[in-house]
């Protein structure tokens, strides 16, 4: 079976996303799969199964989320991006819907390296172009859920954002 979900470099991803405009960026982890469960190699096969469970089991019409961050900073497409996400629930339209492959929950997998970097760079693209920070939104702040994990301080990822927007403003 072929696969219409594609690995790509932060680069490439923000050149994709010039054509598209979003009102917020929602941020997932997958909790399950973790880092566990890649190896390098198995992005698409991962991202094909979240589009079975997606599908089959929680009876969606496609992939909830337009990317997935793998752990070694690829990014898989999902859901078109031009659709609205099945994100969080009365928020979905206009979001960026991103799962980060990992449970960062404390005591679990840490957000660190190309994986943070990748994250970070995207959201800091948004500033950029316009985002407000209050736009980038954890699942966690309209769910029960402790998504992206317990392990994430928001307020140290904004600052992150913050300090990468400036950074990428003095390079235009």
């Amino acid at each position: 079976m072929g696969t219409r979900f594609k690995i790509l470099y932060t680069n490439e991803l923000l050149k994709e996303l010039q054509k598209y405009k979003y009102k917020s960026i929602h941020i997932h982890h997958t909790w399950k799969p973790d880092h566990s469960d890649y190896n390098g190699e198995n992005g698409i096969r991962l991202q094909e199964n979240m589009f079975r469970h997606h599908t089959q089991v929680n009876g969606w019409a496609d992939i909830g989320q337009h990317l997935t961050l793998l752990p070694d900073g690829k990014w898989v497409t999902g859901r078109a991006f031009n659709k609205t996400p099945a994100s969080i629930t009365g928020h979905n339209t206009g979001a960026l819907a991103i799962e980060m492959l990992g449970n960062f929950d404390i005591g679990n997998d840490v957000l660190e390296g190309e994986q943070l970097n990748a994250i970070i760079e995207l959201c800091a693209y948004f500033v950029r172009n316009g985002l407000p920070y209050e736009k980038i939104i954890f699942h966690r702040e309209y769910s029960n859920k402790t998504c992206p994990g317990t392990g994430i301080d928001k307020t140290e990822f904004i600052e992150m954002i913050k300090s990468r927007a400036e950074m990428g403003k003095e390079e235009e």
